[in-house]
């Protein structure tokens, strides 16, 4: 599970990061297309493994589960969301357009349309998925399969991220949730042949889904039924090699990786280009490409750009973590203070 996740939080840490290099130029279309192809596997994957994790927690008293996970994910969705909201102004002031960057950064994390909004989905997953225990499984892989679909098309007005992806992405919770033994299973009897079958399948589906659907609404709906047994094979495959050890400590360390990456990146965007502090955030359009460093780079140098600039955002994070760690609170909720009385007893 942890190299599973380490993987999925790298590919979240890249789209945001090729979001912030497009509007310095690095927008070649077959980037683009990769980010799409890659949709249908970083989010499905991350909550599958999320979903997992979360059988023991949903099990204790509700005192417990309400401190472990809405209380804590909320504490620190606003916690870092308001540490983004300061850096992003703090970083305006230099195009003279802070209040403009704080309204936008604001309403982001108001409608849960940040890179942060992953905080909020797990919350309320966590929360409807223990209000519902005594829902027959079946209906509730029913109603997320049916929100799943509604969200594919264009029936609701949503236009937060956030929301959209959590209406796509409670399946996947769920399935995590309600059928943990069966994935390790799968993931126990994983070979290499697999996951090569497994590939050419999601290169196949994917190519027929996008062909019969150019808006790409398909594709997004229905070939994680396909990339999430191949993510959880080349997971299982990837553990016992040279790649599965630092996806092992990512995966273990994914939480402040999420939490600090926005602010890696908006430093990022502003030290390479003052101005952009928030529109890779809402993924705004690159000016023309005559102004722009990156527009004359072949599409090699594009992608090895992003692939660095994505490893070097996750080492940061990494670091940047192993120093802030010892502050309280930063990166948990602080313990309740128990009370003392006058004989020194709890």
């Amino acid at each position: 599970m942890d190299v599973a996740r380490g993987a999925a939080i790298l590919l979240i840490v890249e789209l945001h990061t090729q979001g912030a290099l497009r509007l310095l130029g690095a927008d070649h279309p077959l980037l683009s297309s990769v980010n799409v192809a890659l949709a249908t596997v970083r989010l499905p994957t991350f909550f599958l493994v999320s979903g997992l994790l979360a059988v023991s927690v949903l099990a204790v008293p509700w005192r417990q589960f309400l401190r472990r996970r809405p209380g804590s994910l909320l504490y620190l969705y606003l916690l870092w969301g308001g540490i983004l909201l300061a850096v992003t102004t703090l970083l305006a002031v230099v195009t003279g357009e802070p209040a403009a960057v704080a309204r936008a950064t604001a309403h982001a994390l108001l409608v849960a349309d940040s890179e942060l909004w992953y905080l909020v989905a797990l919350a309320v997953f966590c929360t409807v998925s223990r209000l519902t225990r005594a829902v027959p499984v079946a209906v509730q892989l029913a109603a997320a399969a049916a929100l799943a679909a509604l969200a594919a098309t264009d029936l609701l007005p949503i236009t937060s991220w956030g929301v959209d992806h959590m209406l796509s992405c409670y399946l996947y919770f769920l399935i995590g949730r309600h059928f943990r033994p069966a994935v390790i299973a799968f993931s126990r009897g994983a070979t290499i042949r697999r996951c090569v079958l497994l590939g050419v399948t999601w290169l196949v589906v994917g190519g027929l889904l996008r062909l019969a659907d150019p808006s790409g609404r398909a594709l997004l709906a229905l070939l994680p039924l396909v990339a999430l047994p191949l993510a959880v094979s080349l997971a299982a495959v990837a553990v016992d090699r040279p790649v599965g050890a630092p996806l092992r400590i990512i995966g273990r360390h994914t939480l402040p990786i999420y939490v600090l990456h926005p602010v890696v990146i908006a430093v990022l965007a502003w030290s390479a280009a003052p101005g952009p502090t928030t529109d890779h955030l809402s993924g705004g359009e690159p000016p023309p490409h005559a102004d722009l460093p990156l527009a004359d780079l072949p599409l090699a140098g594009q992608a090895g750009l992003v692939l660095v600039t994505t490893a070097g955002v996750a080492a940061s994070c990494w670091l940047a973590w192993r120093l802030l760690r010892r502050i309280p609170g930063l990166f948990e909720l602080p313990a309740p203070r128990v009370a003392v009385d006058q004989r020194g007893r709890t």
